[in-house]
């Protein structure tokens, strides 16, 4: 979504594309904690490696040792509680602090120097979206795509911009290169661009990270719904497109990072009911016109996709 977020520092920006890479996640992964505990101590919170963004220090039992062990992490300031994220630096792998919390709930979390105790839960259905929305948001930086913007700038009626994406592994290695949108360039609107959709049994237009859309558009149709999880990101594509038009950029912007631990994995065996239930409310719609060949291909598609989506995470846990 376009609002503003904390712009980065020229050694943030400098660091991107160090600690982004495969090489540099594995260094920082083992090293960084060592740096930016007593960094972040000594200057009471104020200059880590990531000095542009919020970042706290976990303090954890061990599962096993019993021995206290303290982390920095970004956070997401959630009212008077905080959220963090296990990504390991993009690891297949949960990180030890998470295993940690599970078998030891209680913590202390130091933010610019001040302690405080407090228990730890996972998140859940739509609290957990909600999380992970507000973290893309805020440590996206200043990264966000000019070329979207620009779209988006040149035609207010746009309620967003779709772009092709890299599909990559828990180690960033490349998958898929140049992965969605099916072909289409230029601007679509409904309800014309739903018998494409439709036909094709999957979202061809991307993740979150693929699209850039409107904020207040977004909230206008109600935001993220987390009932089906697996088609979450498309059912609010679908229903900003029941509001207004959209733009289909011919370039490849983003990235989609799959690990085998990750949600969507947990969620795959639902992908082919979900996607085929999401179209069928879809084309019920009195403004939609799919006929029953092109919904026939769809059904059989989704079902095709899913498959196909499974066997390519059990290849990625094999892998590990």
């Amino acid at each position: 979504m376009s609002e503003q977020r904390p712009k980065p520092s020229f050694f943030t920006r400098a660091m991107i594309p160090i600690v982004t890479s495969r090489a540099g996640a594995s260094f920082f992964r083992k090293v960084m904690h060592r740096i930016d505990v007593p960094l972040l101590r000594l200057t009471r919170g104020r200059f880590s490696f990531a000095s542009s963004y919020p970042v706290l220090l976990l303090t954890t039992t061990g599962a096993k040792s019993g021995k206290e062990r303290t982390i920095p992490l970004l956070y997401v300031q959630r009212g008077e509680s905080v959220a963090v994220i296990g990504t390991r630096f993009g690891s297949t792998k949960h990180p030890g602090w998470y295993h940690n919390l599970r078998a030891r709930p209680e913590a202390k979390v130091t933010i610019k120097g001040k302690s405080m105790v407090c228990s730890a839960r996972e998140a859940e259905g739509d609290e957990r979206v909600e999380i992970w929305n507000e973290a893309t948001q805020i440590y996206s930086g200043d990264r966000l795509p000019a070329d979207q913007v620009a779209v988006l700038e040149a035609d207010p009626a746009l309620l967003w911009v779709a772009v092709r994406r890299d599909i990559l592994d828990g180690d960033s290695r490349v998958l898929v290169r140049d992965r969605g949108l099916k072909g289409l360039s230029g601007r679509f609107e409904a309800p014309g661009i739903f018998r494409v959709l439709i036909r094709s049994g999957t979202n061809i237009f991307g993740e979150g990270a693929a699209v850039l859309m409107r904020r207040d558009a977004a909230m206008a149709v109600g935001g993220f719904d987390g009932r089906r999880g697996y088609v979450i990101d498309l059912d609010l594509w679908i229903r900003l497109l029941l509001d207004g038009p959209a733009f289909a950029l011919d370039d490849t912007l983003a990235v989609f990072r799959v690990s085998a631990g990750q949600w969507s994995v947990s969620l795959a065996r639902h992908q082919a009911r979900q996607v085929r239930e999401l179209f069928a409310e879809l084309r019920a719609r009195p403004e939609v016109s799919v006929g029953r060949f092109d919904a026939a291909v769809g059904w059989l598609r989704a079902g095709i996709t899913a498959w196909m989506r499974r066997l390519a995470y059990l290849v990625i846990r094999l892998r590990r």
